[in-house]
This record gives C-alpha cells, sequence and structure tokens, in this order.
C-alpha cells in the first residue's frame, strides 16, 4: 500500500511545484552591445569620471592607459605608466586618476585636466 501513497504523492507534489518553478523564474534582461573601441593589450580595469564622462582603462600588458571620450566613443590618449597596471581610480572632484601598477609595486597618479577629454 505505501508505494501506492508514496507515487500519489510525488505526482501530487510534481503538479503543484513544477508551476511554481517555471512561474517563479525571474526574465532575464537582454543586453547588446553597442559598439568596440580599440585600447592596448589586455584591457583589465576601468573607471569613469563621471564630471568629464572620461573613461579610463588599463591596458596590463602595454603598460599603458588608454582615454576614451565617453561621448564619441574613441580614443583621445594613450598613456605610459608602470609595469602591468591593473587597478584605476577616478576622483571626479580633483579629476585625477590612480593606476595601481602590480609588476613595478607603484601607483602612478595621472592629471585628467592635461588629457584630452570631453568639453564639460
Amino acid at each position: 500500500m505505501r508505494p501506492v501513497i508514496l507515487a500519489g504523492l510525488t505526482t501530487l507534489l510534481a503538479v503543484i511545484v513544477a508551476p511554481m518553478l517555471v512561474a517563479a523564474a525571474p526574465e532575464t534582461p537582454v543586453a547588446h552591445r553597442v559598439g568596440t573601441i580599440q585600447v592596448g593589450s589586455d584591457p583589465i580595469g576601468v573607471a569613469v569620471n563621471s564630471r568629464t564622462q572620461a573613461v579610463y582603462v588599463t591596458n596590463a600588458v602595454s603598460n599603458t592607459v588608454s582615454v576614451i571620450n565617453e561621448v564619441t566613443k574613441a580614443v583621445t590618449a594613450t598613456i605610459t605608466v608602470g609595469q602591468f597596471p591593473f587597478g584605476v581610480a577616478v576622483d571626479p572632484s580633483t579629476d585625477t586618476i590612480y593606476v595601481a601598477n602590480e609588476s613595478s609595486g607603484s601607483v602612478s597618479v595621472i592629471d585628467g585636466g592635461t588629457n584630452p577629454s570631453p568639453p564639460r
């Protein structure tokens, strides 16, 4: 008698739970790529200055930072920094960019005001 009860419960659970699992699955928004910008070798870090709309990309193998104009989506400057630049941060209030150079054990400090960027 037990196999019949167990089979009945399994069927009941399948009928009740399965639709709940399907209904509970959230819709995943679809993102679309709008373009590609060529930068240096092995881009690894990105930071955006929300005030100037400049984007800074660290290129680990080329030991550079690419400056991108967020409006035109074009590289406006390439700045040489220390070895294997990894992390990048921007202080929008001073327009200063800080780049952590992993292999050289240093931080490069860049004055964003001296590099081409979008009009403010």
